[in-house]
This record gives structure tokens, sequence and C-alpha cells, in this order.
């Protein structure tokens, strides 16, 4: 048996097999060590965004803690107060658990020939936005966060109010957000 059984193409076959495998394979690595690179880059992405978020929520923690005016969220159907910051709690007398279980217009005095604070969100809800400011007197509610000796020795406490829809993109306001700033001196000074 001198001559070959197997073709010139048949012979170079095992040959040819091995370097189409080995091309597949470096091929399967480098698609499999790029995936694993983007998923690197990707929790990377995530734990910086995460580390944003938390910087900038600790920054709104503390304006909203901090600030010098008085700043609730209150529910525009119900007006009931959801989150109030500390000044808030002290232009009102009230402390935070106590404020939480009142609406909006429990805080002020009627106001003669005006709707009140259910006037102002409702024209929050229908006018889609905007802000209402006005100069209220404070209504004297019990349970002030220090002991009085006389309610009759105390002026009337007189706020700015000002109370603006709070919306996140183009959705409607669910919520309003009131600022106070206490004008009693101011008035009394008149």
């Amino acid at each position: 048996p001198t001559e070959r059984f197997l073709s010139p193409p048949e012979r170079r076959l095992p040959a040819n097999t091995a370097a189409v495998a080995a091309m597949l394979t470096l091929l399967l690595g480098a698609v499999l060590s790029l995936l694993l690179r983007q998923r690197r880059l990707a929790l990377l992405r995530a734990h910086h965004s995460d580390a944003a978020r938390e910087k900038s929520e600790g920054r709104f923690q503390a304006l909203f803690t901090q600030a010098a005016v008085g700043v609730a969220l209150v529910d525009i159907e119900t007006g009931r107060l959801n989150e109030v910051n500390p000044r808030f709690c002290s232009i009102v007398g009230q402390r935070e658990a106590q404020l939480r279980e009142r609406v909006l217009g429990d805080l002020f005095l009627p106001t003669p020939g005006a709707e009140g604070s259910e006037g102002d969100l409702h024209a929050l809800r229908t006018l889609g936005g905007g802000e209402l400011t006005q100069e209220l007197g404070l209504a004297s509610l019990g349970g002030a966060l220090a002991p009085v000796a006389s309610a009759a020795a105390l002026p009337q406490r007189w706020v700015a109010r000002t109370v603006s829809a709070m919306r996140s993109g183009n959705s409607a306001a669910t919520q309003a957000i009131v600022v106070l700033h206490d004008i009693t001196d101011l008035r009394h000074a008149d």
C-alpha cells in the first residue's frame, strides 16, 4: 500500500478543524472578556450613581431640617400635613407628631371673604400650579411646645404663608409645598 487512502484536503481536515476551534475559543474568550468589562463598568456607574443620590438626599435633608423658614409637604387632596421641618413646628408651636394629625386649614385663623387653605389647595389643583402667598394669623392650637401661663398675654402670631404645587415632571401635583415665615414682629411694629 504505497498509495494513501486520504486525499490532500482530507489530510488537512484535522489541522483545519483545530485552527477553527482555536479561533472560536479566542473569539468566545474575547466576547466573554468584553461582557465582563461591561458588567464591571455598569456596576461602577451604579455605585457612583448611588453615592451621588445619597449625597443629594443628605444635602436635601440638611436643607429641609436646617431651613430658617418653616417648610411642610401637604397632601393636595386632603390638606393633611405629611412632612414638617423643625422650624415649621417652632413657628406653629406644635410637635411634629401633633401636626401630622392636622390639616393645613386647622393652623390659621379664618380670613373673612376667603375660602381658606382648602380653597388654596383647590386652586392649585385646578390651575395646575403656581403659588399663592398670604399673611395669616395663626390659630391657637392646644398642646403647644412650651406651657404658657396666660394665653391672653400672648400677642397674635402672624405668618407669611406661601403654598405652591409640587410636581414631578409632567405629572399632576399630588402634594403642595407650604413655606411659613414668622412675621409677628413686623405686624406688631406697624
